[in-house]
This record gives structure tokens, sequence and C-alpha cells, in this order.
């Protein structure tokens, strides 16, 4: 078998919409299969040249990265400056009402 281990992201998303979109059969012979699947041997060797069939696992991000996500996004700019403005005028205790809540919608960006 000449198979060899493609990298992943755009190429991958194109292969899967080719695959999607051709027929069974030609798809079964490009994979170099059959409709009742690879023999031991087949899977051996494939598990040889590309290793265990695992879903990747993303990359967990530190509370600074996911902070300057959080900030670059405009909702979270644009928020901030609206409560920053309506606390530094505020003139009554609904003014701090309506700060509070631009405050509490800005939470659950910052968590992403």
């Amino acid at each position: 078998m000449t198979a060899e281990k493609k990298p992943n992201g755009q190429r991958s998303a194109d292969l899967m919409r080719d695959a999607a979109t051709t027929q069974t059969a030609e798809l079964l012979q490009r994979l170099n299969s059959t409709p009742n699947g690879l023999t031991e041997e087949e899977a051996a060797e494939r598990l040889e040249v590309f290793g265990p069939n695992e879903v990747a696992q993303e990359k967990a991000h530190g509370w600074l990265y996911r902070l300057w996500v959080a900030v670059r996004n405009p909702l979270v700019i644009l928020l901030a400056v609206i409560a920053t403005v309506t606390f530094a005028t505020a003139g009554g205790t609904s003014d701090y009402v309506g700060g509070g809540i631009m405050v509490a919608m800005r939470r659950p960006n910052s968590r992403r």
C-alpha cells in the first residue's frame, strides 16, 4: 500500500467534501477498501502507517489567551466603553443598574 500520512486542516475538509459527493464504488476504490471493510492485515498495515484512529485534542488555552480573545471582541469593547460612560455620568440608581447590566453582559463573553 502506498499511503502516506496527510496534514490536517483544510485538506481534511476538502477530502470529506469529495467523499460525500463521490459514488460509493469509486470512493471504495480510492480508499483501497471493499464494502466488507479491510482485512486484518490491511487494518494492521494502515494502523502502522497512519496510527490509531483517534479524535484530535484541542489545545487548552490559558487565562491570558482567553482574556485577549475576549478583549479584542468588538461587542466587549463597545459594552466596556458604554458601561464606563454610564458609570462616569451616573445621576441616579437607574444609571448604576444599567451600567451593572452592561458589565454582566460582558462577563459571559469573556469566558470563551
